[in-house]
């Protein structure tokens, strides 16, 4: 409880800021305990706690209530918490002197979760419910009402049956390789099962209203074609602002923004290219003086975030209106996700040893065998944000800021060494989504952000940005009408110039996965992202980083617009 001493000290703040507190609130009570009261108490036991005093005018600057009776104020606040709350709320009161005048201090608790929300009992729990927000307190939405009442019970809605859906929707090659990861796993129970039992083991096929086999939500995010078709806001959108904010000006100004649609593994293998690509680079020198490129933020730290945003995210019917949104900004990078946080994780217990909880148990379990480049997308074992914080650590961003509110939870990285990091190349439009930063290793390699002790960035000259106008140049040798950077003219050709560019030798460099996939494709004309994947037995995301790589150096085209569910590849065919 708090002392006559702190009492004084608390006042004064509050005198000093001319306004209540974001975890205090004074009421002069001078005719008695006002009903609007409980919307604070409401407020209080839904967040994390508050301090009432009673006795005290804010509008003659925090000083006594002439005659205020505290007995008496103190008995009628405590029956009105017992009997105007669900559930009821036991405060803590004690009479204490200020200034020689006696006041009445109420410590409300936060209550546990599955307590929550509280509610004025007559107006209802969708209408009775608060939340503190600054000094006042905000009727909770239907959607943050719905957020606590799911703490009561463990959330489903990733293991929702999608009706509309069926089993051709879902991708052979990832659920194969799902399966064969649960036999190896898991021998005794799925060495056993068929192919279809061991789907609707895993809850990716369930039955449906019709008595038929369908995906279920989460089957269709791990392996589903295009899961966009039935939820088109599930996606990670990703935007990079130049400035520190959103806005220039009057109007929002960006230089790059994408939406990433697909399967989690084409997602976040889409969403981490974006990220490599936009990064700036700048060099480091180790203890020998040798430079290698260092970026402006951990790429394994990237992919841990995104990852714990994908799989925790909100997937209610009201959370799949909203997508998952990376904000690159001049001096940091945000992960927003729908959803706070859930159970009994908070934003001061992240990464504590055994305090962990999963909100969307069976997309967690799928994610932990859905392959992803040479491995699988997530290991779900509450180290995440651990090794967050050490990749930062260890790459000079320090550590992560993050948010969290009923409605959505956020992480914020800071960039690491700004002002000694050359600018990331603009992107090159036409370019296709999922290519990563030229400086930037395969994904499959070892990133230098993981290892510690890093050296610190200096700025590399070859990588700086100019301002300067180039000279155009006719596109030539990248897909929709690129032009390659390094494009020399070399010749001309019925009176048009013609330009030679590192694509036209690119075949002399291409590694032996990259050859045999040009070879299947040559033999079979328009090829499918699944027959490369059978072919060569690489992971999809592997296959899939390797398409674009040819992609980009102009050996194969698409047959159909970049985000067709029917696409397939062909041999680039001369102009």
């Amino acid at each position: 409880m708090i002392t006559e001493e702190e009492l004084a000290r608390l006042v004064e703040r509050l005198r000093h800021a001319a306004t209540d507190g974001r975890a205090v609130e004074v009421k002069a009570c001078e005719h008695g305990v006002s009903a609007s009261l409980m919307e604070t108490v409401s407020a209080f036991a839904n967040g994390s706690g508050g301090l009432i005093v009673l006795g005290l005018a804010e509008q003659t600057g925090f000083s006594p209530t002439p005659g205020f009776r505290p007995e008496a104020v103190a008995e009628s606040f405590a029956r009105q918490c017992a009997d105007r709350l669900t559930p009821p709320v036991r405060p803590d009161i004690e009479i204490l002197e200020y200034h020689g005048a006696p006041v009445a201090v109420a410590v409300i608790e936060e209550m546990p979760p599955f307590d929550k929300p509280c509610h004025v009992t007559d107006r209802g729990r969708y209408h009775g419910s608060y939340i503190r927000v600054g000094v006042g307190d905000r009727r909770l939405t239907t959607y943050e009402v719905d957020r606590l009442l799911e703490e009561r019970r463990q959330p489903v809605h990733d293991r929702a049956v999608v009706d509309e859906a069926t089993p051709a929707d879902l991708l052979d090659d990832i659920l194969d390789a799902i399966v064969a990861r649960q036999r190896s796993l898991h021998p005794r129970i799925f060495g056993t099962l068929s192919r279809d039992d061991s789907l609707r083991a895993l809850n990716i096929i369930a039955t449906g209203a019709d008595g038929r086999p369908h995906p279920t939500l989460s089957g269709l995010l791990v392996a589903g074609n295009y899961p966009q078709r039935w939820f088109p806001r599930l996606t990670v959108t990703v935007a990079y602002y130049p400035g520190t904010c959103k806005t220039s000006g009057n109007a929002v100004k960006y230089l790059d923004s994408r939406s990433m649609a697909g399967p989690i593994p084409e997602i976040l293998e889409d969403a981490l290219a974006w990220v490599s690509r936009n990064m700036r680079v700048g060099g480091v020198l180790d203890g020998q003086a040798r430079r290698r490129d260092a970026f402006e933020y951990p790429i394994d730290a990237v992919r841990e975030a995104l990852c714990n945003a994908i799989m925790h995210r909100d997937y209610s019917p009201m959370g799949q209106g909203a997508q998952i949104q990376v904000n690159m900004y001049g001096n940091r990078l945000e992960i927003i996700s729908p959803g706070g946080l859930y159970g009994p994780v908070t934003v001061d217990s992240l990464g504590e040893p055994g305090v962990s909880a999963t909100r969307n148990r069976t997309l967690a379990a799928l994610m932990e065998t859905t392959p992803f480049r040479d491995g699988y997308v997530a290991e779900n074992r509450g180290t995440g944000y651990q090794l967050i914080t050490t990749l930062l650590r260890s790459g000079g961003n320090g550590r992560p800021e993050v948010s969290d509110t009923l409605s959505a939870f956020s992480i914020t990285f800071r960039a690491a060494h700004t002002d000694r990091l050359a600018p990331a190349a603009a992107p090159a439009a036409g370019l296709l989504d999922g290519m990563p930063h030229p400086g930037m290793p395969h994904p499959d390699a070892p990133h230098a952000e993981s290892r510690s002790g890093m050296p610190r960035p200096i700025a590399s000259p070859v990588e700086s940005r100019t301002d300067t106008p180039q000279p155009a140049a006719p596109a030539v040798g990248l897909q929709d009408g690129t032009q390659h950077p390094d494009a020399t003219p070399t010749g001309s050709w019925a009176g048009t110039s013609y330009y030679e560019t590192p694509q036209d030798h690119a075949a002399d460099s291409l590694s032996e996965l990259e050859r045999q996939m040009l070879a299947f494709i040559a033999e079979h004309d328009a090829t499918r992202l699944p027959q490369l994947v059978a072919e060569t037995g690489r992971p999809r995301s592997t296959v899939t980083y390797q398409i674009n790589k040819l992609l980009e150096l102009g050996l194969i085209e698409r047959t159909q617009p970049a985000r067709s569910p029917r696409q397939s590849y062909r041999i680039r065919r001369s102009a």
